[in-house]
């Protein structure tokens, strides 16, 4: 179910980003000869004009291939080459406008109807509905042994035919410490089923986990007037993007000096989170897609080979050289901008069926 899921918002992300391209290129009248989804061997295609759809094997991305987009045929008034440099640029940068488009609405379609979000004091007004949920487990703990996991919402506690309930963080840790030693009932709902589940917290532990070896944070829907939500949006996505970049940033540096990086994740590894996020409810799944968006949007302009951000970035050479790059130099850099990212693919997919035995 998780990778059906990650498909299917892959697929539907990867269509909003392609399309940007498609229709910008047909306003300035620029040949496109296929659009498809997913990477070759091809699946399925249908021609349609001079346009073929298809879809494709590989489900990791998505293209659209137009006439002379390597600089070939400029005498040709269709020909991508034949453009000037802003149509070109325009044409390159619609496939991420559209992902920062599609997250900045789905932020405020989410922040006017309720959001999932760690209350703070700046939105504790607007908060509705409180939660404690689960977002770290420690391994050889009594929370990992009656399989506690990542996004499960704490509901109450049992014992002795007392209920505790619509807990604080620290009203929650301060009854397990008095249990400890003692069998309780934790009642969790997990994956949209409420579980009563028999744990006994320890007496003695590891400074850094607690009785139950489990970290949590205190979550809850947010609902902003609509005005507001509009400001929200889009400080929350340039929050967002500010920090996607970081974490690059701080991981290319990892390649070269010992330091910490934040982890990163392959589609194996937002298979597994779209599986959990789609037990969460929409909400949660709005969440996600618009933080893949996002992403995407981020990945996608970064000066890299391959990536829109690179053709750009050989647009701006060619701008500032008042000539443009030899098509084999950008042609070579490209191919091995898509080998590498596709090895860095391979190496993180690999990383994550590890943390996954």
């Amino acid at each position: 179910m998780g990778i059906l899921i990650f498909i299917l918002i892959l697929g539907f992300l990867v269509l909003i980003h392609e399309a940007g391209h498609f229709f910008m290129a047909r306003f300035f009248k620029v040949r496109v000869e296929e659009f498809g989804i997913g990477f070759p061997p091809r699946l399925w295609a249908k021609k349609k004009g001079d346009i073929t759809y298809s879809i494709n094997a590989l489900p990791l991305g998505g293209f659209v291939k137009i006439y002379g987009e390597n600089g070939e045929d400029k005498g040709n008034a269709d020909s991508f080459g034949a453009k000037p440099i802003w149509q070109r640029a325009l044409i390159l940068s619609a496939g991420v406008f559209n992902n920062f488009i599609f997250c900045f609405l789905i932020l405020v379609l989410l922040f006017s109807l309720g959001m999932p979000s760690l209350i703070t004091p700046a939105n504790q007004k607007y908060v509705v509905q409180k939660e404690v949920r689960v977002i770290d487990v420690s391994k050889n703990s009594p929370a990992s042994l009656i399989q506690l996991s990542t996004g499960d919402k704490i509901v109450a506690i049992k014992y002795q035919g007392e209920i505790f309930e619509n807990m604080s963080i620290s009203q929650f840790q301060e009854k397990i410490k008095s249990f400890a030693g003692n069998e309780i009932l934790l009642v969790v709902e997990k994956q949209g089923k409420i579980l009563d589940l028999a744990v006994t917290p320890r007496v003695t532990y590891p400074a850094e986990e607690g009785s139950l070896g489990i970290s949590l944070m205190e979550a809850g829907i947010v609902v902003f007037p609509v005005y507001q939500s509009f400001w929200e949006a889009g400080s929350t996505m340039f929050t967002g993007a500010y920090q996607i970049v970081k974490a690059i940033g701080q991981n290319v540096k990892a390649l070269f000096v010992k330091t910490e990086a934040p982890d990163l994740s392959g589609p194996v590894g937002i298979a597994m989170i779209s599986s959990k996020t789609y037990h969460l409810g929409w909400r949660y799944i709005g969440s996600f897609l618009a933080v893949l968006s996002l992403n995407l949007a981020v990945l996608n302009f970064l000066p890299f080979p391959a990536l829109d951000g690179g053709r750009l970035f050989f647009l701006l050479i060619e701008k500032i050289r008042r000539k443009p790059v030899s098509q084999k130099v950008e042609a070579m850099a490209n191919t091995f901008g898509f080998a590498f990212l596709m090895f860095l693919v391979l190496l993180i997919t690999i990383k994550d069926i590890r943390n996954l035995i």
